[in-house]
């Protein structure tokens, strides 16, 4: 089943429960390997992978459309704000 297939993409954080729409734009913060942190706005397609974890560590991560990139990025320690 695809990320089209269902309305509503729901995943748990650390700190709280989260429902993101397919296709709605939401604004993701987090912070990259240097330090830095980022906040984009982006939105979930059928192409995206939504959540797993990275084989390397198992760090969880979200496949997310980069809105202000025009592009698909991968996400890790994130929160959406």
């Amino acid at each position: 089943m695809s990320i089209a297939d269902i309305n509503l993409f729901m995943f748990n954080t650390e700190r709280n429960d989260m429902t993101i729409e397919s296709n709605k734009k939401f604004k993701i913060k987090y912070t990259k390997q240097n330090g830095e942190e980022v906040r984009r706005f982006g939105i979930i397609t059928d192409k995206c992978r939504g959540l797993g974890k990275r084989i390397k560590d198992l760090k969880p991560f979200l496949h997310y459309y980069d809105l202000e990139k025009k592009g698909y990025r991968y996400a890790t320690n994130w929160e959406i704000l």
